[in-house]
């Protein structure tokens, strides 16, 4: 007699603590409790990893073990828990692991989860777990019964570079959008007069963002004011010495949700990455577009975004080789035209996490 549970179960195993995966993992489980969608979410993390107590919805297991090797052999008894118990697993990809591939368990319930190409990411690093993933990587995710990735880009080279036969879906990144605050402003900045204050987020300002290109486009003597442009994340010294020489350039550092959130209501653009070339990709489905939507805020995009239409009225494509000042500034304004609540409520159904997680289940469970 079955017993499992018609339901899934999405499993982290970052050992370390990383706030921006745990703070995704936790709205997107209690979006799926609020909206009765059939899948649970556990991290099985290291001695130094987030707190339960820290959690009302993500169910996390710290795990203290005395090397890596006990840890993942730890962490598979805990997802083999889980795969007696649910219909499908879903694992976020942790990279080819022998001790995993020795003691995980009926792998035909487990579905992989891909965020980039895994490869090429490590290379551009220097990783030096680029040769074990390039070699072994692909033959251990043949074994798996399925394979969900943020992008169709990134889907298609995992399926190419493991000759994956088993089901496959494309699931974008995805925001609990209720948490973010709508701005109180009216819009549009149609007056030339008018400045026009664009925003630039990364948690890390690495090289595929183009943040450099970005900055040349203020170092000219177009550069009269007509924009502003606002900076977010951790930036490297010669970033910041290089935006802070800049006029109309300002540089906040790390922000928190609330003072993030004050900046949306003073911001009319948000800028995506412009250097995804460099990690081998043109498609991209990134968390801070889907928040600058839910803020009100249209996007200028470097890439492709897999998540959302290719003619939708509150983005525009861009390549950053031909990009320039002039340009930007009329991007900017043709898209500010639209009210904060329109770019809020035409994105909802691309970015929504309660579409996208309910979208998933359903093919998983069908």
């Amino acid at each position: 007699f079955d017993m499992r549970l018609r339901r899934v179960a999405y499993v982290n195993l970052i050992i370390r603590n990383a706030p921006g995966i745990s703070s995704k993992l936790e709205r997107q489980a209690c979006s799926a409790k609020a909206n009765d969608i059939p899948m649970d979410f556990y991290w099985f993390t290291g001695a130094n990893g987030p707190l339960l107590e820290e959690f009302s919805y993500l169910n996390v297991k710290r795990i203290d073990a005395k090397n890596p090797f006990v840890m993942r052999f730890l962490q598979a008894l805990e997802v083999n828990k889980l795969t007696r118990k649910y219909e499908r697993v879903i694992l976020r990809y942790p990279l080819y692991d022998p001790v995993l591939r020795l003691f995980l368990r009926r792998l035909d319930r487990i579905v992989l989860e891909h965020h980039t190409k895994e490869v090429d990411e490590l290379n551009l690093q220097n990783d030096r777990r680029w040769m074990t993933e390039k070699y072994l990587g692909g033959s251990w995710i043949s074994r798996f019964s399925g394979l969900v990735a943020v992008t169709q880009e990134i889907l298609d080279y995992e399926i190419i570079r493991s000759d994956f036969k088993g089901i496959s879906h494309v699931a974008p990144n995805s925001i609990d959008v209720s948490r973010i605050g709508l701005p109180d402003k009216v819009c549009s900045k149609q007056n030339l007069s008018i400045t026009i204050h664009v925003l630039f987020v990364a948690s890390s300002f690495e090289r595929w963002h183009g943040l450099e290109e970005i900055l040349n486009l203020f170092d000219d003597e177009s550069n009269n004011g007509r924009l502003c442009l606002h900076l977010v994340g951790m930036m490297f010294p010669k970033q910041v010495e290089r935006a802070n020489s800049l006029e109309h350039v300002v540089v906040y550092g790390e922000l928190n949700g609330k003072e993030l959130a004050k900046l949306y209501s003073k911001c009319d653009v948000g800028l995506s990455s412009f250097r995804l070339d460099l990690k081998g990709m043109e498609e991209a489905c990134t968390l801070k577009v889907r928040e600058y939507l839910a803020a009100g805020l249209p996007v200028i995009l470097g890439h492709k975004d897999s998540g959302l239409p290719d003619c939708f009225d509150h983005s525009k494509n861009v390549s950053i080789d031909s990009l320039s000042y002039e340009k930007l500034y009329e991007h900017s304004r043709a898209l500010s035209k639209h009210a904060p609540a329109a770019v809020r409520s035409d994105s909802l159904k691309y970015i929504d996490t309660s579409y996208i997680t309910r979208s998933l289940t359903e093919k998983l469970l069908s």
